[in-house]
């Protein structure tokens, strides 16, 4: 009876694991896209381009591309832009000369909204950690909203913290946040300024832009992050006055990472209940009874069997992606994780006196 429990949570562990990581992917829109009576939604999604975003860039495409669906069937007046953010760097800005870009203003045509998004596919290095995530999302308040009863919403999708404040633009936090609740603002560049090399310092004060009131009117904005950083989450939330979001991976990640944790887990689990102390007299029972150790075997190979064979299938699925190119990204990495790890740290720091 033992053997049959500990295998059916095996099995419900995987399934439960597969159900809520399909239902997590499937709620990504339902998060970040503000409630709606209806009425058009307006979103501009503002990626972060740069080396890091490697990696990630694949599912910021395919995140984008699910935003842009799930906004034309709630309405199909519903608009949706893009903008692409990088650093105040030599070799990082775009062709405006700037640290972001408009890629696509918003648009009911999800067609073109869609070649923006599959131009998407160069990263640059960029020197530091913190990017220039307030003049991405600065950008982005520069599209054509609408004045009427639409839900307007910024989107960032990035791995790495906002520099706050901005040298090159002096945008801080604040700034931004007034212009999201409605402020006209507007930053006006100087000429034959290179602001990849403009400081932090007061000496560099006349060569930022200047902050100036816009005539044209700025409807209040939301703001949504989703982020694998919790710094940036946290500027997000407490800087911005936004609602951050650490679920990064779709649909293939999030059943791939909860499956691991529930494998590992019920491993864990099953090897710590035979560990254990208070598992003696069932045991001592078995070994005494006829047969007693064939079964107690036979109990174990199934119960730390099967989760250690899952792992050791996803080890040689590690070693397929690293030496070779059978597996993309990004699953490759995530099957590249240290999936057993933890199992075999706990045989390591545990007696193996049952096992013998």
């Amino acid at each position: 009876m033992k053997m049959v429990k500990a295998l059916s949570a095996v099995v419900t562990a995987v399934a439960v694991a597969l159900s809520g990581a399909t239902a997590v992917a499937q709620d990504f829109t339902d998060w970040t896209l503000p409630e709606t009576d209806g009425s058009p939604i307006e979103v501009m999604v503002a990626i972060d381009t740069t080396a890091s975003m490697e990696a990630d860039i694949a599912d910021a495409r395919e995140e984008a591309t699910t935003i842009a669906r799930t906004v034309k069937k709630a309405n199909p007046n519903s608009r949706v832009g893009l903008v692409q953010y990088r650093d105040w760097q030599p070799g990082n800005l775009f062709s405006n000369g700037k640290a972001a870009i408009i890629v696509q203003d918003l648009t009911t045509d999800e067609a073109k909204f869609q070649r923006a998004v599959d131009s998407l596919t160069e990263t640059v290095n960029s020197f530091d950690g913190p990017e220039s995530v307030l003049f991405g999302i600065w950008t982005a308040l520069d599209a054509d909203w609408s004045l009427g009863s639409a839900n307007r919403v910024v989107i960032v999708l990035g791995d790495a913290p906002a520099k706050d404040p901005e040298c090159a633009t002096g945008l801080t936090s604040d700034i931004v946040q007034r212009r999201m609740n409605g402020e006209s603002l507007q930053l006006a560049f100087r000429s034959n300024v290179d602001y990849t090399d403009v400081g932090c310092s007061a000496a560099d004060d006349d060569l930022r832009p200047t902050l100036v009131e816009s005539t044209s009117d700025q409807p209040p904005v939301d703001l949504r992050v989703v982020t694998k950083d919790s710094t940036l989450a946290n500027q997000a939330e407490n800087d911005l006055s936004g609602t951050a979001y650490t679920e990064w991976d779709n649909a293939g990640q999030a059943i791939l990472q909860a499956l691991y944790d529930a494998v590992q887990q019920q491993a864990i689990d099953n090897l710590s209940m035979y560990f254990s102390s208070s598992e003696d007299a069932n045991l001592s029972e078995d070994l005494s009874s006829e047969g007693g150790p064939q079964k107690r075997n036979a109990e174990l190979a199934l119960l730390v069997g099967i989760p250690l064979v899952l792992v050791v299938v996803f080890a040689v699925l590690g070693l397929v992606a690293e030496k070779t190119d059978i597996i993309p990204e990004p699953y490759a990495s995530y099957i590249r994780g240290a999936v057993g790890s933890g199992v075999m740290e706990f045989i390591a720091n545990n007696s193996t006196e049952r096992f013998l």
